[in-house]
């Protein structure tokens, strides 16, 4: 499994799920109201936690970057369970990818954003023989996906 886009390489990949950055914040918050999705510019103004070591979320700062932001960045972990205290606490709101927020939980919300989502994907080496397994594991995993795209993809609009 990998993030688009790949790096260099010989690899033939399979696009899996678009993964729409999302805006996690405390559920009483005026945010959690807003009943729109939340711009890039409106992101930067905010005290913003995030992931340390993710490549997308690199990609996303650079979106805000390029579109008149300049985010802050008040505390970076690569746990997506403290992100969520964090938010929780008070401390500033999450962007981050959609799946890896715990929408049970009643104290967050979640506000989508104009920020691209990541795009996830299945890659292998283009020159190694591929069993019948490996094909099949290959469209069962398109298959899972396009299910949850569809599950998820109406929630956000």
């Amino acid at each position: 499994f990998a993030v688009y886009p790949l790096s260099e390489g010989p690899f033939e990949s399979v696009e899996l799920f678009r993964d729409p950055y999302v805006l996690v914040v405390p559920a009483g918050s005026a945010l959690a109201r807003l009943g729109r999705g939340v711009t890039p510019l409106e992101i930067s103004e905010l005290p913003l936690i995030g992931f340390r070591h993710c490549r997308s979320s690199g990609t996303a700062e650079d979106y805000l970057r390029a579109n008149g932001g300049n985010p802050e960045w008040v505390f970076r972990s690569d746990d997506n369970t403290t992100v969520q205290a964090l938010v929780q606490a008070g401390i500033g709101v999450a962007l981050v990818p959609r799946l890896t927020v715990d929408e049970s939980d009643p104290k967050c919300a979640v506000v989508p954003t104009e920020v691209p989502p990541r795009v996830l994907t299945l890659a292998w080496h283009r020159d190694r023989y591929r069993s019948q397994a490996q094909v099949a594991f290959v469209e069962l995993a398109r298959g899972v996906c396009e299910d949850l795209q569809q599950k998820v993809a109406p929630t956000l609009a």
